[in-house]
């Protein structure tokens, strides 16, 4: 068991003084050891640095994956309610065009429809139509 101990304190130690490297940081006046070491030591305190950042990437991860999930969900709900729209809509075109032809009614042609002024309402003549 001591042997244990003493090796979680050696992790420990090492742990605390790559953290108190990497917050060091460069500074001016180092000493070639120190320039030595901090090169030696500095992609391992970096590594130590950014696993709190990992955790936090992965949980923005996971809420993000929620909300895209609950976002797809509600676009293939709304693309479920426009379809049967379309088809409803292509049901009344349908519609439209049979009761066109029964009462012999052509479609006018789509580039020959043009918008005029109202220039004169005879009333009268609704009574009699």
């Amino acid at each position: 068991m001591d042997e244990r101990r003493t090796g979680w304190v050696l992790i420990v130690v090492l742990v605390g003084q790559l953290v108190y490297l990497a917050v060091q940081g460069a500074r001016a006046g180092q000493t070639r050891l120190e320039t030595v070491g901090l090169r030696l030591l500095g992609p391992m305190a970096r590594g130590v640095a950014s696993i709190p950042a990992g955790f936090q990437d992965a949980r923005e991860g996971v809420k993000l994956r929620g909300t895209l999930l609950d976002e797809n969900r509600q676009l293939r709900r709304e693309v479920e309610d426009l379809r049967l729209h379309l088809l409803r809509l292509a049901d009344v075109e349908g519609e439209m065009l049979r009761l066109g032809d029964a009462v012999r009614y052509p479609t006018p042609p789509a580039g020959r429809i043009r918008a005029v002024d109202i220039v004169y309402v005879d009333h009268t003549s609704w009574l009699r139509t």
